[in-house]
């Protein structure tokens, strides 16, 4: 079996690829493309194969899933063989964090994979660029990272380098594959993607193209804000706006940003940025050398330097930006919410304005405040004919106080429920798909501690959220 394994790299149009390999598994099964389950999880790939002890940036999301039983590596290499004996002669394996992950790890998953040959795909950016604008998503996070002096100063962060040596990364993976991998790069920028589509372009790497039954994303699913945005959102931090403004003013600019592309993504000085090509000179050299990208030109030794990227608006562009803004702020949109499992302050991305009653996240979750609160987003746009015909949400937390169950209000039906660990089935309707998913919470007896005891209050607390996901269901 020939297996694709798409290692991402941050930035490089991995989310807006998973986010559809997510809505169209079934179709991609159909085009004889299998998509393992192992490991998989519906917003990110397949970041569930390997452990946090595996992945050198280990999140409360890895950990809140606690340690499997038997190996997912295991379970994939099962997996792979069921897939052949049903006649597949291609699967996907897809996740960004493949692209940093260690040579252990690496060398354990070439055993997985024995008796395959690895088509592995990977999309590459000139590495100041790629910097930039990783740099500016973590930004967008606003809520849970110290302030980031390199984007003031407009200097580079040293360890976030190591990242981005795109031939070392190769390399790894060709010593430890050897005569089984094919390495296939693609530059990522917008005038080389097939239809300035990065979804479309990847598809044609492995060969696919889409039709009728191929649901194509017309909704921004993931965040990103340009340097004035950034700018902006800091100095209002710094200037002591709440959690819930600051919130807001994020989702508001980064629905901006991606709805007007004019706005500069730079924000280094060009002393720092010539020293990022001057690391990243003679390994560029040889990645080119060694594994050309596919959309390269002919006459191109390494990456082009984009002029575009470096365009500031106008005059013009600055008022139309804040009357996009104030609009955004004054009617706030439902997050699009591709399923991913949700922990600790990321959960933000839901429960969070526009949605009422949760307090400012924490490490371990989202207190709900006051009687009320109320999970609503939106889902990916899905195929009326073969998309899927139901949600699983799965919700998870911890009561406090006197409370042990809560009122659950969702697609006009109510039932007292525990939300410790539960699986809601929501069916996808034509109000759903055009509106998204409205559930409300409804607790017994919001309480805040008086004296080291529990007491009723109209403000207090009830229930943390601490694990929020979904998949799809295809039922009859």
């Amino acid at each position: 079996m020939n297996i694709y394994l798409h290692i991402g790299f941050p930035k490089t149009g991995t989310s807006a690829i998973q986010s559809h390999i997510f809505v169209n598994q079934n179709w991609f099964h159909e085009q004889g493309i299998f998509i393992p389950q192992t490991g998989y999880d519906s917003g990110i790939g397949h970041a569930f194969l390997l452990s946090s002890d595996d992945f050198p940036l280990s999140s409360s999301i890895t950990s809140a899933l606690g340690k499997r039983e038997t190996s997912a590596l295991e379970e994939l290499k099962q997996e792979l063989r069921s897939a052949e004996q049903q006649g597949y002669e291609n699967a996907l394996i897809s996740w960004e964090g493949f692209s940093i992950c260690s040579e252990q790890v690496i060398s354990q998953l070439k055993d997985a994979l024995i008796g395959h040959h690895v088509s592995l795909l990977a999309y590459v950016r000139e590495q100041s660029i790629l910097y930039e604008s990783t740099i500016l998503q973590n930004i967008e996070s606003i809520i849970s990272i110290s302030t980031p002096a390199h984007f003031i100063d407009g200097t580079v962060g040293e360890s976030a380098l190591r990242r981005f040596n795109f031939h070392e990364i190769f390399s790894i993976w060709k010593h430890h594959f050897s005569e089984t991998i094919t390495i296939k790069a693609r530059i990522f920028d917008k005038e080389r993607l097939k239809q300035g589509n990065v979804v479309l372009d990847f598809l044609d790497s492995i060969g696919l193209e889409i039709d009728d039954g191929f649901q194509l994303q017309s909704r921004h699913i993931n965040h990103s804000l340009d340097s004035r945005s950034a700018a902006i959102l800091l100095i209002a931090r710094e200037a002591g706006l709440q959690y819930k403004g600051l919130l807001q003013l994020s989702k508001a600019m980064s629905l901006v940003s991606s709805r007007n592309d004019s706005g500069s993504r730079t924000f280094l000085v060009p002393e720092e940025r010539d020293r990022i090509r001057r690391e990243y000179a003679a390994s560029n050299l040889k990645l080119f050398e060694e594994h050309r990208p596919e959309n390269a030109t002919p006459s191109e030794i390494t990456f082009p330097f984009l002029d575009s990227h470096l365009a500031s608006p106008s005059e013009h562009d600055s008022i139309e930006y804040l009357r996009y803004l104030y609009s955004g702020l004054s009617k706030p949109e439902l997050e699009t919410w591709q399923g991913d499992l949700l922990a600790s302050v990321k959960l933000a991305r839901i429960a969070g304005p526009p949605n009422e009653g949760w307090r400012g996240p924490e490490p371990t979750g989202v207190w709900s405040q006051g009687p009320r609160s109320d999970i609503a987003f939106r889902l990916p746009d899905i195929d009326h004919g073969k998309g899927p015909t139901v949600v699983q949400l799965t919700i998870g937390g911890r009561y406090f106080g006197d409370n042990t169950k809560t009122r659950l209000l969702v697609g006009g039906k109510e039932e007292d429920v525990s939300l410790q660990n539960r699986v809601l089935s929501i069916a996808i309707d034509d109000h759903v798909r055009e509106n998204g998913i409205h559930i409300a919470l409804k607790h017994q007896v919001p309480q805040i501690l008086d004296k080291g005891k529990p007491v009723r209050h109209e403000n207090g607390i009830s229930f943390k959220l601490e694990l929020l996901s979904y998949n799809f269901g295809w039922e009859s």
